[in-house]
């Protein structure tokens, strides 16, 4: 909510960090299960083509560098390493 005062730009900026740091994790659970679990690999898969897509739309719309990347950016780090670290432990 906080992203979206800074607005559209913060919001795309946001996305494509925090898309960035899901693709990651996705890539590396994918390579992982592939010879573990074939079925579940694909299904992730098809998870990261969309993570990456919406990725992709996130830096079209945000594109170089503008002041407020210096706020967003490290948040939303901040914010995914946050959330990371809560779901690690339910």
């Amino acid at each position: 909510m906080l992203t979206a005062l800074a607005g559209r730009r913060a919001v795309w900026r946001s996305t494509a960090v925090i898309e960035s740091i899901a693709a990651r994790e996705l890539r590396a659970a994918a390579e992982f299960l592939e010879s573990r679990d074939p079925e579940v690999h694909r299904a992730i898969l098809a998870i990261l083509t969309e993570e990456i897509a919406h990725m992709v739309a996130g830096e079209s719309n945000s594109p170089g560098s503008a002041p407020v990347d210096g706020v967003v950016d490290p948040a939303a780090r901040a914010g995914a390493s946050v959330s990371k670290g809560m779901a690690e432990r339910l």
